[in-house]
This record gives structure tokens, C-alpha cells and sequence, in this order.
């Protein structure tokens, strides 16, 4: 992709709903998309800093009509009165249309621009991937940021075209990448593309989480144990359904965890209603998850929560959790001191114990792999 420095008259450009803040908003028309950015807070004051006098020192940057695809076409109404689509500089844009600017600002005038063009040898994927990365430079490393699912859905979105693009690099190369890119820490590129996975699955099948619960799902993604308890796959970050979904009517704990993410916003609802915050949500899981062996029990604890005749609740599930902990530590305590005793006074110089090398070899394998996982957590 290069930029080209041209020109172009405001009506000939296109709002672009298919900008990572806009996630409910592909089906509205200009008019609708123009009207829901001037509510935000950042239109406003850009308006009335724009009314004072326009100075062309950031320039927009477009695209062609011509370069979308044609299923991204379809979906864009009144198409075939534009010739360029916004790529960086939606909300310039929609002041430039607002009405209060009519006295501003000549739309028919071609105004300062940048054109995103596509080169000759660029594969399409290649093309958009170049594309995402101006938004990201321009929004997600700047002072003030895009809120965090647009900030999140931008990365996510690289992450796709990058792992297209290069089918072979591991994702921990992909993440490395994006966060030289963008300027962020890999750690965030990280989160970003784990939660917004989380955020993109449960809104197929259940409630859209708004703005607010975004911070919540911290809980979720947290470590590999919770992740896996609500069905994604730590390797490859797929879920286990979308591997085994013939499966998932006969296979019940691929039921119970695809159930469990489901309920993530009545999850969060009751912990809200609960007065609990993100981060004391997240302690919370991170305390009770180890307890559970299975998925059916945790299922079941949840569902008495969500249940509301029932007077459980989160702040109560973890007490009974470190209650049951601290009496599973005494008992653990005691039966390790006594099998302590017992190898004290194994009589290894007798002339059979050359006949317990198996069993003993069974048993230091037994406690490596148990000091192997408590060294890791």
C-alpha cells in the first residue's frame, strides 16, 4: 500500500462503518452513522475547535470505493454515490458534514487527502492488513485512545491478517509484531486479542456485553486453567466446539462449557448487582477455579448463583472455597508428614528392598510432576 497526497470533495467521501468503534453500527445509512458519531463526546469538541478555522495539517486518509470486496460493498448503503470510504479520520469527516459547518466550509471544494492505494502486486489480505495498521498507529498508540473493545477489535482484527498472511509464524511471533508495530507492550497485544475473542463468541449466542463489562472479562482470561474451564483451547486459542461441533449434544462437559460462556453477561449482571469490582471479580475466580476437578460442578455452583431463590453469592462461594481449602491443607499436611515417616524408616540396606526400585521410581516420578505444576503456579 502507498499514500498518495490529492484531493477530493467531502461529498464524494463515505463514513466507514465498518470502523472498529462502530461494532452495532453496519446497517445503518450516512445519515444514522453521521448522527451517532456527532454524540460522542470527541465529535463535539472537534466540532467546535473545526468552527473556529480549519487547518490542514493531518490529512484524512481514504480509500477507494473500488478496492472494497464485494460482500463489503453489499453491506454499505447508497454506495454508488461515493468514490472514496473514510479509512483514518471518520470523526473530521462527519464535522465536515455536519450542518453547523454549512457556513464553514464549501463541500463541494475538494478538501486535502491521502489516498490508501493498493499496489499492483498487494494481495487483497495484504492490502486491509496495511490498512488496519494506519487505524492502529493513528488511534490505538495515541494519547487519546479509541475505548477498549474498538482498541481491542482493531488488534484482534491485525492478529487475523497477520496469522493469514503468515500462516506458519507462531502467535507469539504474530503478537511480537503487532506490539513493535503499534507501540504497545506485547503483554496488551496479548489480552487484547484473548478477551476480544471471548467478547466476539459470546455475542454469537448470547447478550452483547456493552462498554462498561469489557473491564469484567478479566476474570475469564485471566490463566489458561479459567480459560479452558469456558472452552477456549490454550494453544491455539480456537474453542473446543468449533474443533468438535458434531460433538457437542453427545459430548456433555462441551456442553457445560460453552453453557458456562453463554451466562458470561448474567455472570457479570450478578456480580454488579453484587457491588464487587472487576478486580476483586477476577481474585475471586482465581481463588475458586483450582477447586473444581470437574466442569459439571462448577456448572452447578454457578447456576445457583444466577439463581435468584436461591441466597448464594459470589463474596459467599469463595469463603466456603477457602474454608474447604484451608481444612483440605490441615488433612493434606498430615498425610504427607506420615508418608514422610514411613520412607524415614524404609529399611533400604535389606536384601528385597532391590525388588521396590519400581514402586519407588513410580513414586519420585509421582512428586516431580507435583512440584513441576506448584513451581509453575
Amino acid at each position: 500500500m502507498k499514500l498518495i497526497s490529492d484531493k477530493a470533495k467531502i461529498e464524494e467521501i463515505l463514513l466507514d462503518p465498518y470502523n472498529p468503534r462502530f461494532i452495532d453500527f453496519d446497517a445503518m445509512n450516512q445519515n444514522e452513522l453521521q448522527k451517532k458519531i456527532m454524540k460522542t463526546n470527541d465529535a463535539k469538541e472537534l466540532l467546535n475547535s473545526m468552527r473556529l478555522g480549519i487547518k490542514w495539517v493531518n490529512r484524512i486518509v481514504v480509500r477507494r470505493i473500488s478496492t472494497l470486496s464485494k460482500e463489503q460493498k453489499l453491506k454499505i448503503l447508497g454506495i454508488d454515490n461515493y468514490e472514496y470510504i473514510i479509512v483514518e479520520g471518520n470523526n473530521r469527516l462527519a464535522c465536515l458534514k455536519d450542518e453547523v459547518m454549512d457556513e464553514t466550509v464549501d463541500r463541494n471544494f475538494p478538501i486535502p487527502v491521502l489516498i490508501a492505494e493498493k499496489e499492483d502486486y498487494e494481495s487483497q489480505i495484504a492490502y486491509e492488513s496495511e490498512l488496519r495498521l494506519t487505524q492502529g498507529i493513528a488511534n490505538v498508540m495515541v494519547v487519546k485512545q479509541w475505548k477498549p473493545v474498538a482498541k481491542a477489535r482493531h488488534i484482534y482484527r491485525l492478529y487475523k491478517d497477520k496469522k493469514q498472511l503468515n500462516v506458519s509464524d507462531t502467535m507469539n511471533k504474530i503478537f511480537k509484531n503487532i506490539s513493535e508495530e503499534l507501540g504497545v507492550k506485547l503483554s496488551e497485544v496479548r489480552t487484547a486479542v484473548i478477551r476480544y475473542k471471548f467478547y466476539n463468541e459470546i455475542a454469537k449466542e448470547s447478550d452483547t456485553l456493552n462498554d462498561n463489562d469489557w473491564q469484567y472479562l478479566e476474570a475469564i482470561d485471566t490463566n489458561q486453567n479459567i480459560r479452558s474451564m469456558f472452552g477456549m483451547i490454550p494453544k491455539s486459542m480456537d474453542f473446543e466446539w468449533d474443533m468438535n461441533e458434531d460433538d457437542i449434544e453427545e459430548n456433555e462437559k462441551l456442553f457445560y462449557k460453552k453453557e458456562l460462556l453463554n451466562s458470561i453477561p448474567e455472570i457479570i449482571s450478578t456480580v454488579k448487582n453484587e457491588g464487587l469490582s472487576s478486580k476483586k471479580f477476577r481474585d475471586i475466580f482465581r481463588e475458586i477455579i483450582p477447586k473444581y476437578n470437574d466442569v459439571e460442578d462448577f456448572k452447578n455452583d454457578i447456576s445457583d448463583i444466577l439463581n435468584v431463590d436461591t441466597d448464594k453469592n459470589w463474596t459467599r462461594l469463595e469463603k466456603e472455597i477457602i474454608n474447604n481449602r484451608h481444612n483440605d491443607k490441615d488433612i493434606w499436611n498430615e498425610k504427607l508428614n506420615n508418608i514422610l515417616t514411613e520412607l524415614n524408616n524404609f529399611p533400604s540396606p535389606a536384601d528385597w528392598a532391590y525388588n521396590t526400585i519400581d514402586i519407588l521410581e513410580k513414586i519420585q516420578n509421582k512428586i516431580d510432576k507435583h512440584l513441576s505444576i506448584i513451581k509453575e503456579n
